[in-house]
């Protein structure tokens, strides 16, 4: 009984945080994707970070997509769903 209860706090919560996220965004800015050439940059600058962080191999690609994606929001493009 907890665990659901716990499970559908944290799936509200989330919810709420993403309606928030979404609606903070200004009328005019309009995300558009990524040429490969950021995605790549990203991924190499997050990569470059990993290693000075220490994040460990089992860690590695969640931390590389949420970092990728945050450098990409940060120039307005749309987030990559995975990385190739």
């Amino acid at each position: 009984m907890k665990k659901n209860l716990l499970f559908t706090m944290a799936l509200l919560v989330s919810a709420n945080v993403l309606a928030q996220t979404t609606s903070d965004l200004p009328a005019d800015r309009t995300l558009i994707s990524a040429p490969e050439e950021s995605i790549q940059a990203a991924i190499e600058q997050c990569e470059k970070w990993a290693k000075e962080d220490g994040i460990k191999e089992a860690d590695l690609n969640t931390y590389l997509l949420d970092c990728v994606n945050q450098e990409l929001d940060v120039q307005d493009y749309l987030p990559v769903e995975a990385l190739g």
